[in-house]
C-alpha cells in the first residue's frame, strides 16, 4: 500500500511523523507540494516520504489517499482531481465535507 496525502500542512505533517515514529513502519508516503517547506521537511526526515508534482500525481499514485485541505477549499481542490474507476474509489459526498 502507498499512502498519500493531499494538502502538506500541519494534520499532514503530524499523521505522517506519527505514523513514521511506529517501530518497523514501511508504509511509502507521497506528499503534495501545497507546503513546500512541510513537505520538504518530512521528505527530509523519513527516506520513503515523496514529493509529489501535484495533488494528481498524489492520486495517480497511492492507493489510499486523505485529503487534508481547509474545509472552505474542499470542493476546488476536489473539482481539479480525476478519481480512477473501480470499487475502491470513494469520493467524499456532503456529509465528508465540512461546511
Amino acid at each position: 500500500m502507498r499512502l498519500g496525502f493531499v494538502g502538506t500542512g500541519a494534520l499532514s505533517s503530524a499523521i505522517v511523523t506519527g505514523l513514521k515514529s511506529l517501530p518497523g513502519e514501511t508504509t511509502p508516503v507521497v506528499v503534495s507540494p501545497r507546503n513546500e517547506a512541510i513537505a520538504a521537511e518530512l521528505a527530509q526526515r523519513f527516506p520513503d516520504v515523496r514529493i509529489a508534482a501535484d495533488n494528481q500525481a498524489v492520486l495517480d499514485q497511492c492507493d489510499t489517499v486523505m485529503l487534508a485541505v481547509r474545509p472552505q477549499i474542499a470542493r476546488e481542490v476536489l473539482k481539479e482531481l480525476r478519481f480512477r474507476p473501480g470499487p475502491s474509489c470513494r469520493q467524499p459526498d456532503r456529509h465528508d465535507i465540512a461546511r
